[in-house]
């Protein structure tokens, strides 16, 4: 067998020694299969912490305080007033944090959930001392705050040049800054507990179902 240039092929040659000419047709050539490697999805970030710096946190504490203290106003009676208050404040506590819940799709803890209520209070403490500030700022209201301590001590019976002097400084700037900075200590620690016990409730009872 020989090819077209003249040279002697060898059997079942598949090109021509001398000038490289295919002898035979062979067909499309296969390309080899591509191995592509699987590679591993990154695993899920873990869901943000119960903190002033998770956004969706802050809103909703901020939300459910403003509702609350909205809520605190329109008081029944002044006989129901504190235990129309404390009602409100675990209120605010519990629906922040189940709030929360429907919007990111996570499960608090109990701690996590006192941890929202928290947030929940010190927003609900700040409103109220803008409220204190602003009457404060009103000598009328001032004026009525020391009268309703007078006949208080008047009601009680208590006389004497000790209750005259602690009522004049309860009079006084020192003490009406006395009875502010006292308000404020009362505010978050009393407005700032009762959320967090309503946000650790609604926390254990989601956890629940």
């Amino acid at each position: 067998m020989r090819c077209t240039c003249g040279a002697q092929l060898l059997p079942d040659s598949l090109f021509c020694h001398k000038c490289g000419k295919p002898q035979r047709d062979l067909g499309p050539v296969e390309p080899e299969p591509v191995v592509v490697a699987e590679i591993a999805p990154p695993p899920p970030l873990p869901p943000p912490g119960i903190s002033f710096r998770n956004k969706l946190a802050v809103r909703t504490g901020l939300l459910c305080a403003g509702l609350a203290v909205l809520l605190i106003q329109l008081v029944p009676s002044p006989l129901l007033g504190m235990i129309w208050m404390f009602f409100w404040l675990t209120v605010a506590g519990f629906v922040a944090v189940y709030l929360y819940h429907r919007r990111s799709g996570q499960f608090l803890t109990v701690r996590s959930g006192a941890h929202l209520g928290w947030i929940t209070g010190v927003f609900c403490a700040l409103i109220f001392l803008v409220f204190i500030a602003l009457a404060a700022l009103d000598t009328n209201v001032i004026a009525k705050m020391t009268e309703q301590v007078r006949q208080q001590v008047a009601e009680q019976g208590k006389s004497g040049p000790d209750v005259e002097a602690a009522l004049k400084f309860l009079e006084s700037p020192g003490g009406i800054t006395t009875m502010i900075v006292g308000s404020m200590l009362v505010l978050f620690v009393f407005v700032g507990g009762l959320p967090m016990l309503g946000g650790a409730i609604c926390a254990k009872v989601l956890e629940k179902d």
